[in-house]
C-alpha cells in the first residue's frame, strides 16, 4: 500500500511539473508550486473525490503559480 501511494504521488508530481512547464513556469518555481500543492492535497486527502483529483491538483497548482508570481 505504501508503495502504491508513493507511485501515485510521483505520477501526480510529474503531471504537475509538465503542466507548469507548459505554462511557462521555470524549473525552480515549478518545484516550489508542486511542493505547496502536494502539502495542500495531503491536508485534504479525505475530502478530494478520486475522480476529480487531477482537476483539483491542476486548479491548486494554478492558484499557487499565481501567488508565486505575485511575490515578485
Amino acid at each position: 500500500m505504501k508503495y502504491e501511494f508513493e507511485d501515485l504521488l510521483k505520477e501526480k508530481m510529474k503531471m504537475l511539473y509538465r503542466y507548469l512547464l507548459k505554462l511557462g513556469v521555470n524549473e525552480a518555481d515549478s518545484h516550489d508550486v508542486i511542493q505547496d500543492t502536494m502539502i495542500k492535497a495531503l491536508s485534504y486527502i479525505g475530502e478530494i473525490e478520486a475522480t476529480k483529483l487531477n482537476s483539483w491538483l491542476y486548479r491548486v497548482a494554478l492558484n499557487k503559480k499565481g501567488k508565486e508570481e505575485d511575490d515578485y
